[in-house]
């Protein structure tokens, strides 16, 4: 037997309030029209549910659907509440793709500082370059992605936003001989070793064509991978080369262990910014965190500027 979810609600506030008159109030509908609904249950039910009617006292069995109702209640209500949340950017889930550099590089202090004003947001990130993120997002499988805005879109239900324009620099260990030189040539670069990033990543086809144009011909990588932290211990233990965003190699410039090459001419190529559906920048949540991710990278880029201010883009 099928009982209306309405009905138990409406059983539960007559019992709780143990009257019609303040239950009608409460549910906003006539004194009659429960009267009439609590005959017709107990008719469908063959037994009755309240033991009397003035005050309102429950049977066993009307104690147990009245039970039903206020959980039914409470799940509604709780529904609601989160509508309302998700509205006012206060709760909801955050799918974000990102490519593995930004995920062990910036995440974290994002997801930190996002939790410490939305505690009830929860989260997940996948790992993947621009067209995997992409597709993703066209599939609805994630909410927001990260990538290279000079990449085609190929979506017209998909929209960009730049958050920053990436610099990029050489970096060597602390103490690598070439710190020592007052001007490092093209000789000097292609007589070195190099790591780098994936090779289908924008920042190794970038990382060509900048020492390309330094002069740098038929650059080949000893090491290629998208794990930073790999990257970052043969920078520190051997004397390779690479090239990476600034704001990637904060944390590293900062602890002493990795210097950025003096060598100029490496400038901003390739915006980074969020794709996203048409409509999900009017999500309160997506937005917020979306602003709190382009103030992460802001703040990092900057902090390895202040460092090296002959790095900065002029």
């Amino acid at each position: 037997m099928q009982i209306d979810p309405r009905h138990l609600v409406q059983l539960a506030v007559i019992v709780d309030k143990a009257s019609f008159t303040e239950a009608a109030h409460d549910l906003n509908v006539t004194q009659p029209a429960l009267s009439k609904m609590i005959g017709l249950l107990e008719k469908r039910l063959g037994a009755p549910l309240l033991s009397q009617r003035r005050p309102a006292l429950a049977t066993p069995l009307g104690e147990t659907l009245a039970q039903q109702g206020r959980l039914i209640h409470a799940s509604a209500k709780e529904a609601e509440q989160a509508i309302v949340d998700r509205q006012r950017g206060l709760r909801g889930r955050i799918r974000l793709g990102a490519p593995p550099f930004f995920l062990e590089t910036i995440a974290s202090d994002v997801v930190r500082d996002f939790t410490d004003q939305h505690p009830d947001v929860a989260f997940e990130f996948v790992a993947g370059f621009f067209d995997e993120v992409r597709d993703l997002v066209l599939r609805r499988r994630l909410d927001l992605a990260l990538g290279p805005m000079n990449a085609t879109l190929n979506a017209p239900s998909l929209r960009t936003e730049k958050l920053i324009l990436s610099q990029k620099a050489l970096f060597c260990r602390s103490g690598h001989p070439l710190l020592r030189k007052s001007d490092v040539t093209a000789e000097d670069l292609a007589s070195a070793r190099w790591i780098g990033h994936s090779p289908n990543s924008v920042i190794t086809s970038e990382m060509k064509a900048d020492l390309f144009e330094f002069g740098v011909e038929g650059l080949e990588l000893v090491v290629a991978s998208a794990s930073v932290s790999l990257l970052l211990s043969l920078l520190e233990t051997t004397d390779h080369l690479s090239y990476l965003p600034l704001f990637m190699m904060r944390g590293a410039v900062r602890s002493g262990r990795i210097s950025a090459l003096p060598v100029q001419g490496f400038t901003p190529k390739t915006p980074l910014g969020l794709i996203h559906g048409v409509s999900a920048m009017a999500d309160p949540l997506m937005r917020a965190f979306a602003d709190t991710i382009k103030t992460h990278l802001i703040a990092a880029e900057g902090e390895v500027f202040h460092v090296f201010p002959h790095l900065a883009p002029q």
